[in-house]
């Protein structure tokens, strides 16, 4: 599996990924997107994670894009903070 992303954190990205989908770590292949950078969490890890498991259930490569709004919506640290 080959993952573009702007992730911070492309080895932890990458082994996080691995342990969700059952998969070993050298079978996933990350390669760094330019994007906006953040301090704390952004919807990059999340983003690549959709895609993932939707390119899996498909077959087919996948493109997500998350808008802003999707990201402070729907992104793990918006619910754990109450913010939607």
């Amino acid at each position: 599996m080959t993952v573009w992303s702007h992730t911070q954190g492309v080895f932890p990205g990458r082994r996080d990924m691995a342990f969700a989908l059952g998969m070993p770590e050298e079978k996933i292949r990350f390669i760094h997107a330019h994007g906006a950078g953040c301090f704390g969490h952004n919807g990059a890890d999340d983003v690549g994670m959709d895609a993932a498991l939707l390119a899996r259930a498909s077959g087919r490569p996948v493109r997500v894009m998350w808008s802003r709004q999707d990201e402070m919506a729907q992104a793990p640290v918006a619910r754990q903070c109450g913010w939607n």
